[in-house]
């Protein structure tokens, strides 16, 4: 899947979920064109990233696209299927990463605030499309202060261990 595939799925179930959400409670808003609405008026501040992100999953489509349903109908098999493979190959207790693929961005107040960063998947998109158990901890922090933290993800049923190695990470 490329990172516009990605994306794209991303985009779709943020509006979706959200426009779901908004309309099962007594909000201002009913849905994510309403909050863009709001958000490009003159009496409203937003990072112009933030609004450019939210434009562009209101154009995403909806949950009976195509494209969605083809993912959902192979993509949690293949995932597990690899990942199965290539444990049962090399029996880990878990697989260890970064949570994240990148470090927190400085904060705006940090002297140097030269970041860049390629912005790949999330370690968690593992878990979230297997179904697998896993479990983030806490590991450090950067220099600026901000955190940082690891992963685990490990089999089916293999929350005790997986509970085992975050705690002893913890410590």
């Amino acid at each position: 899947m490329t990172k516009g595939e990605r994306d794209c799925l991303a985009g779709l179930e943020f509006k979706n979920y959200l426009n779901e959400y908004l309309t099962e409670r007594d909000t201002p808003v009913e849905n994510l064109e309403e909050i863009i609405a709001i958000s490009s008026g003159e009496d409203f501040s937003i990072d112009e990233t933030v609004l450019e992100r939210l434009e562009e999953a209101q154009s995403r489509g909806s949950f009976t696209d195509n494209f969605y349903q083809r993912t959902l109908d192979t993509g949690p098999d293949i995932i597990r299927r690899i990942l199965t493979e290539s444990m049962k190959k090399h029996d880990p207790d878990a697989l260890v990463a970064p949570t994240g693929s990148c470090p927190p961005e400085p904060l705006p107040s940090a002297e140097d605030i030269d970041y860049d960063c390629e912005n790949t998947p999330s370690r968690t998109l593992l878990g979230n499309i297997s179904g697998y158990p896993e479990v983030s901890v806490p590991i450090g922090f950067t220099s600026d202060g901000l955190p940082i933290s690891v992963l685990f993800l490990g089999q089916a049923f293999c929350e005790p261990t997986l509970f085992g190695l975050a705690y002893l990470t913890s410590r």
